[in-house]
């Protein structure tokens, strides 16, 4: 795995406006106390407003509209639907960690364990600073396997399937342990490890439904 690489055939839309070049936080909260709020909405702001907000001069707004020019709006409008997305899963998986951190301290069965551990690794992710730089596909397979493995916490089936469960948590322990330690993942790996979790997340739903059925 490597670092995420910066060469690109095409720009990526800014998800925020601190990603915006010339921006930068101090900017980007002037920008946000005038009531614009994401890159689409700056996109459609006229140059003479952007100059009004804290900050920002009429030669600075010019330049960023002409940066925001390069993208149609519907790119920089998905680009804010997926930042608010990943703000919201973070909330959620917030509420989540304390219980899987309690459940693996009190458990002794090892698929309670393995689950409370592959789920505090999803959400170490989906909480990292590098997070905002995750595709969505990752941020949402991400987002539900940690709700899998809460479901395992209280499983109770047969102990074949509990031996089968654990295998196959285990089985993407590696590459979870491999993006948690260095977050700064590539898109490759991004996307290798997204369709490990989809198809990881398939078969333990599919044991779960043939043992309800």
């Amino acid at each position: 795995m490597r670092a995420k690489g910066t060469a690109a055939s095409q720009p990526v839309p800014p998800s925020t406006l601190e990603e915006i070049p010339g921006l930068g936080v101090v900017r980007a909260r002037g920008l946000r106390k005038a009531g614009i709020l994401s890159v689409a909405a700056l996109r459609r702001t006229s140059p003479e407003l952007i100059a009004e907000a804290p900050g920002l001069s009429m030669i600075k707004a010019t330049q960023v509209l002409a940066y925001l020019s390069q993208f149609d709006p519907e790119s920089l409008a998905h680009a804010d639907e997926e930042n608010a997305w990943k703000a919201e899963a973070i909330r959620e998986t917030q509420a989540l960690l304390k219980t899987f951190e309690q459940f693996a301290v009190a458990s002794n069965s090892s698929l309670v364990i393995g689950a409370s551990r592959a789920a505090i690794q999803s959400i170490t992710l989906l909480l990292s600073p590098a997070a905002k730089g995750y595709r969505g596909k990752l941020m949402r397979e991400l987002s539900h396997y940690a709700q899998l493995m809460q479901n395992l916490l209280t499983y109770s089936g047969s102990l074949k399937n509990c031996e089968r469960l654990l295998k196959l948590i285990r089985s993407l322990e590696n590459d979870m342990l491999l993006a948690v330690t260095h977050q700064e993942i590539d898109k490759k790996f991004q996307n290798s490890l997204a369709d490990s979790l989809a198809a990881i997340s398939g078969q333990i739903t599919d044991i779960l439904t043939k043992e309800r059925t």
